[in-house]
């Protein structure tokens, strides 16, 4: 049996996550989606252990900021690498340093950016997307 990755998405908006779910399951990973840090702390706290963290960081409960603050007090799941989503402007330098985020990607995300970080963190994980094999159009917004 094929090893598939998890990769953990932590987002409020139903539509990011089935398309997110659709893309990472098409390009063999094992998604996770959580609507809020609270549950994917207990999630993480449970045993799940994924090679990349997608954190949105306006959501209701737990925000993005709350949970990776709560993350880094672990020693475990502190060595997850995060990459914040957000449809806000940059974020910043010193702020993203102190948190020890991985990358910021603005909605909408492009997909190719998306799978290039599924193959940075995630091995053996696909960097291209065939025309018209893809579950979604060309951004998740």
């Amino acid at each position: 049996m094929k090893h598939r990755h998890a990769v953990l998405l932590i987002e409020d908006h139903d539509d990011l996550r089935e398309a997110f779910v659709a893309l990472a399951d098409a390009h063999g990973l094992d998604p996770v989606a959580c609507c809020d840090g609270r549950e994917a702390l207990a999630r993480l706290e449970d045993g799940l252990r994924p090679c990349l963290i997608l954190l949105d960081l306006a959501m209701p409960g737990m925000n993005g900021f709350a949970f990776r603050q709560e993350q880094l007090r672990h020693p475990e799941l502190a060595k997850i690498p995060v990459a914040v989503i957000s449809g806000t402007g940059r974020f910043p330098e010193k702020q993203a340093e102190m948190l020890g985020l991985t990358r910021f990607l603005r909605k909408p995300i492009e997909i190719t950016e998306l799978l290039q970080l599924f193959a940075d963190h995630c091995d053996a994980a696909p960097v291209s997307c065939p025309p018209g094999n893809s579950p979604l159009a060309s951004k998740v917004s």
